[in-house]
């Protein structure tokens, strides 16, 4: 579903709607199968691949990461894609045999703090992004702990700064 829409363009609030429509289909479903009366969460990566499709904005990102805020409980975003190696032979499009494995366990540990021992979850989210000079200051919800990015950049001189 992701390639497809972010191949032929989805808007974030398009793609949040497919996403929110697919996990009541689901939930709806099971619980029909089951006999079930708890919410069915669903968990989902965020994608990173737009721009090998041409899109100057994270369209269908934007969407999953709107679809997790907006459904607290029922739909909740593992972590974003960005960090992995992709396989650039296959199009680089998708991941690394690698990199899936590692997906695969961060699945795991949210899942594991949601089911099981009950707690929220949202992934490492920037809450505030301010200018001053020229210091960049980012502010984060931390699931874990605090962040601390240290940049080293080049000014206009050449000269190497932090």
């Amino acid at each position: 579903m992701a390639n497809r829409d972010e191949s032929n363009g989805a808007s974030a609030s398009t793609y949040e709607g497919y996403l929110k429509q697919w996990q009541s289909d689901y939930e709806k479903d099971m619980k029909a199968i089951t006999g079930q009366d708890d919410t069915i969460p669903m968990f989902i990566c965020q994608v990173s691949s737009w721009q090998d499709y041409g899109h100057a904005t994270p369209k269908v990102a934007l969407g999953q990461l709107n679809a997790a805020l907006d459904n607290p409980g029922k739909i909740y975003l593992v972590a974003p894609k960005y960090m992995l190696d992709y396989n650039r032979a296959a199009g680089g499009v998708h991941l690394t045999n690698y990199s899936y494995r590692r997906l695969g366990e961060y699945y795991g540990k949210v899942m594991k703090k949601v089911l099981v021992d009950k707690r929220p979850w949202l992934p490492l989210l920037p809450t505030s992004i301010k200018l001053k000079g020229d210091v960049i200051t980012v502010g984060f919800k931390c699931p874990v702990t605090s962040v601390t990015i240290r940049y080293l950049c080049r000014n206009v001189q050449g000269k190497l700064r932090l």
